[in-house]
């Protein structure tokens, strides 16, 4: 008997008999998750996948994606830097107004970002050397050992306690954090509904253990038993790009709005120390897993923790770069904290806790504009209603697409087989000022190194079952496309006006 299980090798346990729970359970994301009512409005919290995303819905929303990046060459005009809800809806229209001037920053800020960047990079090296070489030794598996932790009450004193159920394999070294970032509100849980562990699910965790993780596209299979004793055969397909499985991108608009989402992400890229406060662990962990999502095809490679315990506190003092999420009880102690120039958002009250001030300037002005000309899309055009969260990955996409989308062209291959990357070629090649200066220390990240690096090494790795390389062949295409009609077009008006000139003489 065969079950085809419709999820990525990430997120096969959590589907299991015996790890199923409610949406109240201690196990699907602490005991206080529910639904959340803003406004009197229910928010639900369904997951995306683009690769069942139909064409016509898909077509529809690169079109708008287009029209907003296009819209912003010509004319830029919007609400700059104000809040979503005096946004103009004239944003997503096309102006026949000049081009405003370019929003370029000062040599010595400009530096110090450079500076910055470049300082956290080489710092970072040795543990992201450290990573790799791991890497390089080990096979990629399914998973390398499951823990399985739940809560019980305290014989001291009143409340419960996060402590572990099961391990496996049994002789593997158990952390002792580990349970604290399972149940990070241990200390405030209330009582739900709960599910144990059943002998199926071991008997699956058993099974898979030790098998190899398929590569991109392709399938694992998983023979165990089923609840009636019968062999049957899972089926694990991994989806064919890299970014995170099972996110929901509608999560940051919501919480976020478009304004306060593109002051976050810009924060992210320059690889800053960013805290987010909500009441709900899954209004957390939703976003932030979102947020990290966005960044895609880099990936962040600083700490990422979107659940920290309340005994950690204190690593939202530490001096690296950091994402964190961090639940609002806890939020009056680490303001309290001696935190440095660190981004802290309240998801709740969709509020700017705590910032640096230049958030607004990180990215290029005509960037900006386009990103939230997309995503303000969504509020208006009822087709992009439709297909919110496809509007919000897509427009973050495309993002990368237009700034770093020419990498391609200066990847060389030296005399000896070796694979370099031109930096300052690929800087110059912009002929934005603004966006040269982007590159100057976007490029000094190490999200961007990581990056680059794996490009240079593995070329392999950016194929064109890639997502990203995908939307980049396609928009390559596009402008190809469009300039072919453009010299047809030329070519047309000219032949009109030589045989116009001809017919008068």
């Amino acid at each position: 008997m065969n079950k085809l299980v419709e999820v990525s090798p990430g997120q096969f346990l959590t589907k299991l008999p015996g790890f199923e729970a409610s949406k109240n359970s201690s196990l699907s994301g602490g005991g206080n998750a529910s639904k959340d009512d803003h406004k009197g409005g229910k928010w639900q919290t369904a997951r995306h996948d683009i690769t069942k995303v139909t064409k016509k819905k898909l077509i529809m929303v690169r079109e708008k994606i287009n029209q907003a990046y296009a819209a912003l060459e010509v004319a830029m005009r919007g609400q700059g830097d104000g809040e979503d809800e005096t946004w103009d809806s004239s944003d997503v229209t096309v102006s026949s107004r000049p081009v405003s001037e370019e929003l370029v920053v000062e040599a010595t800020e400009l530096q110090r970002r450079i500076e910055y960047c470049t300082g956290v990079r080489l710092k970072s090296t040795k543990s992201i050397k450290r990573t790799k070489e791991y890497r390089d030794v080990i096979y990629p598996q399914l998973f390398e050992y499951c823990l399985v932790v739940g809560l019980r009450q305290q014989t001291d004193v009143p409340g419960y306690e996060p402590f572990l159920i099961h391990k496996f394999p049994e002789n593997v070294s158990s952390n002792l954090s580990v349970p604290s970032f399972c149940f990070p509100d241990a200390s405030i849980f209330k009582p739900g509904s709960a599910t144990s562990i059943s002998d199926l699910a071991l008997e699956v965790i058993a099974a898979s253990f030790g098998r190899p993780l398929p590569k991109p596209g392709k399938v694992c299979h998983i023979r165990t038993l089923d609840s009636s004793g019968e062999m049957e055969t899972i089926f694990l397909n991994r989806p064919t790009d890299n970014r995170l499985d099972d996110v929901n991108y509608e999560s940051p608009l919501f919480y976020l709005g478009t304004d306060r989402l593109v002051k976050v992400f810009s924060s992210m890229l320059m690889e800053r120390r960013i805290i987010l406060c909500s009441s709900n662990l899954s209004t957390l962990t939703q976003t932030v897993h979102a947020l990290s999502a966005l960044l895609y095809p880099f990936h962040w490679q600083h700490v990422y923790v979107p659940l920290l315990p309340e005994e950690m506190l204190d690593v939202v003092c530490a001096p690296m770069p950091y994402i964190l999420g961090v639940l609002s009880a806890f939020l009056p102690q680490v303001l309290k904290m001696d935190t440095e120039q660190v981004f802290i958002v309240d998801l709740d009250k969709k509020s700017i806790v705590k910032s640096q001030g230049d958030e607004s300037t990180i990215l290029p002005r005509k960037v900006q504009r386009a990103l939230k000309t997309a995503i303000n899309m969504c509020k208006i055009d009822s087709e992009a209603q439709n297909a919110q969260w496809l509007m919000v990955a897509e427009a973050f996409l495309r993002m990368f697409i237009e700034t770093i989308g020419h990498f391609t062209n200066h990847v060389r291959t030296q005399q000896d087989g070796n694979r370099i990357f031109q930096k300052e070629g690929f800087i110059l090649e912009m002929v934005s000022k603004e966006l040269r200066q982007f590159l100057e220390w976007f490029t000094e990240t190490q999200m961007f190194e990581v990056f680059i690096v794996d490009l240079v090494e593995k070329p392999d790795l950016l194929s064109n079952n890639d997502l990203f390389m995908q939307r980049l062949k396609e928009h390559r295409e596009s402008k190809e496309e469009n300039n072919r009609r453009k010299g047809l077009g030329a070519k047309v008006k000219n032949f009109g006006k030589a045989l116009k000139t001809k017919l008068q003489s």
